[in-house]
């Protein structure tokens, strides 16, 4: 398992919770994990926070990684999305779920 940290942003003018975060992390268009996000967070309106997203990698996604780990190891730029669904607990407007969508995209970069 990896944990990566990322911001979210609630954007709306009421208070809602941060409930489930399901998705797939792609590294060069190739399936490198499964990503969640199990528990609550409560996000008031316009907050930001840092949360931590869990990665689960599957040995069936390992070969399609090669080139991937070669240009990391050159410290080269590799691109990433993250798609899944994003649940919410929006009080009494329900508890909807939004997706599938990209919710993370970049670049990441060796140090």
């Amino acid at each position: 398992m990896v944990r990566l940290w990322t911001e979210v942003t609630n954007p709306n003018a009421f208070g809602l919770t941060l409930g489930t975060l399901d998705g797939t992390l792609f590294l060069e268009g190739h399936r490198a994990a499964a990503a969640a996000f199990p528990l609550g967070l409560p996000l008031g309106a316009g907050q930001q926070s840092i949360v931590p997203v869990e990665l689960s990698i599957s040995f069936s996604d390992l070969p399609g990684l090669a080139d991937v780990a070669r240009r990391a190891a050159r410290r080269e730029p590799v691109p990433y999305r993250l798609e899944g669904t994003i649940g919410v607990d929006a009080g009494r407007l329900g508890t909807p779920v939004f997706g599938p969508m990209t919710l993370l995209r970049g670049d990441l970069r060796g140090r």
